[in-house]
């Protein structure tokens, strides 16, 4: 991850209202398939993906927000210790927008991932019950350039 120059690149919003196909756009799969979300199909129908914002000093891959409920950071992390920056500027904006829930998908293929990163996330969420890790697949995440 490199330390941010600037805003995000673009946005794009998959819809604005309607139902079926906003179920079938790419960021909304990778929210209900790759992260689980068990969200009502109603908070879909509003959906906005933003590539390359800044969180925290560092550079996301999306940030996307789903309904004003859900708010989503997918990046890469040159550290664990990216998320003690991360977190609290993650956490900051789901305040501040008035988001429910923050997702925080971190992209590594390597299999010692999961325990390096939640170790690091046990440190910096505090036991927000509103805040959740996943670590996801390089592959899972190039399906989301499906979208623009």
């Amino acid at each position: 991850m490199s330390a941010s120059a600037g805003g995000a690149r673009a946005a794009h919003t998959e819809a604005s209202g309607g139902g079926s196909p906003l179920l079938q756009g790419p960021a909304a799969r990778f929210v209900r398939e790759g992260l689980g979300c068990q969200c009502p199909e109603e908070v879909f129908e509003r959906l906005r993906a933003v590539r390359d914002p800044d969180v925290g000093g560092l550079r996301a891959l999306w940030r996307i927000e789903v309904g004003g409920r859900l708010l989503v950071y997918v990046l890469e992390l040159g550290d664990a210790r990216d998320l003690e920056r991360l977190v609290p500027a993650a956490r900051a904006e789901r305040e501040r927008g008035g988001f429910q829930r923050l997702r925080v998908a971190v992209v590594d293929e390597d299999a010692g991932a999961v325990s390096r990163l939640e170790a690091a996330w046990g440190r910096v969420a505090e036991d927000d019950p509103r805040a959740h890790l996943h670590v996801v697949s390089r592959a899972e995440v190039n399906r989301l350039c499906e979208c623009c």
